[in-house]
């Protein structure tokens, strides 16, 4: 669940220029701060939860970043957010739907292009679900506690030739940023801190290639299903995604990962049966089992 909502920043988009019918919009940009009981059924499965450092209520915390679109006058809104999980922390659906280039911090009128989402009314959100991305291009991470009691050399994929002593980090909490971010727009009393409080009925989950492997997984593990047993998202768009999974929830998994030579092609990490192409490569296939959705 979200503990608080830090805000940073808060402005008018374009000086508070009116996107037809919906009018203005506001720009909310902060750190979003979790605490998660690791006791839950569903969180189980989080790799290495059971390692993580707990706090006094013995629950573990993490932290991410948070932007969010709204329109400024609730009421010319459609009630409607429509949530994008960050590509390599990068967000995605205003480039998609609005026809925009890509930008961390959408400020100038070419960052909005046509306006086609915002004239619709749609609140839109993005949290950090990342603990692999490194801190800088403005992209949304996730700041992730580590297992203890877990010492090995990290995977060298994007590390050539270098062997690094160091804990895992507990990488499948970003399943939960992303679902509890949403959950706490949709549900979270103005008390809390909500700024989105009893304006939104339809929550839409959106993501394309990598980030829409991240959804496929979460939604394979029962995760879009928060702590109370509400289903949070009412619609999934996964574009592009194709048939693999990643490293979403395993130890020194690397979420940015793209090699075709990685634990992510293989089961059951991916979404189709590879043992074929496993065997025909010479790979051993004992104690592997297929699983999709």
């Amino acid at each position: 669940m979200v503990t608080e909502l830090e805000i940073h920043r808060r402005e008018l988009v374009l000086g508070g220029r009116s996107f037809g019918d919906a009018g203005p919009y506001e720009k909310i940009v902060g750190t979003m701060r979790y605490a998660i009981d690791p006791e839950h059924p569903l969180h189980r499965q989080i790799t290495d939860i059971q390692r993580a450092e707990r706090n006094a209520q013995r629950h573990v915390e993490f932290a991410g970043d948070f932007y969010l679109l709204r329109p400024a006058e609730p009421g010319k809104g459609n009630r409607c957010v429509l949530w994008d999980v960050p590509n390599r922390g990068r967000k995605s659906t205003l480039g998609l739907f609005n026809s925009t280039p890509r930008s961390p911090d959408p400020t100038t009128d070419q960052d909005f292009g046509n306006g086609f989402l915002l004239r619709r009314g749609y609140t839109l959100g993005w949290a950090g679900w990342q603990a692999d991305l490194p801190r800088q291009d403005g992209v949304m991470a996730l700041e992730a506690p580590r297992a203890k009691g877990v010492v090995d050399f990290i995977r060298v994929e994007l590390r050539p030739h270098t062997r690094v002593a160091k804990m895992p980090l507990v990488i499948g909490l970003g399943f939960l940023a992303i679902r509890d971010a949403a959950a706490f727009l949709r549900w979270a009393p103005a008390s809390s801190g909500n700024p989105c409080a009893g304006e939104i009925d339809r929550a839409y989950l959106y993501g394309q290639s990598q980030n829409g492997r991240f959804i496929r997984h979460m939604l394979h593990l029962g995760l879009d299903e928060d702590e109370q047993g509400r289903v949070v998202f009412d619609a999934v768009w996964n574009h592009i995604a194709g048939a693999r999974r990643g490293e979403y929830n395993m130890r020194f998994g690397q979420p940015s990962l793209m090699s075709s030579r990685s634990l992510a092609m293989l089961p059951p990490f991916a979404d189709v049966d590879l043992f074929a192409c496993v065997r025909r490569r010479g790979w051993p296939v004992r104690g592997l089992r297929s699983s999709s959705i």
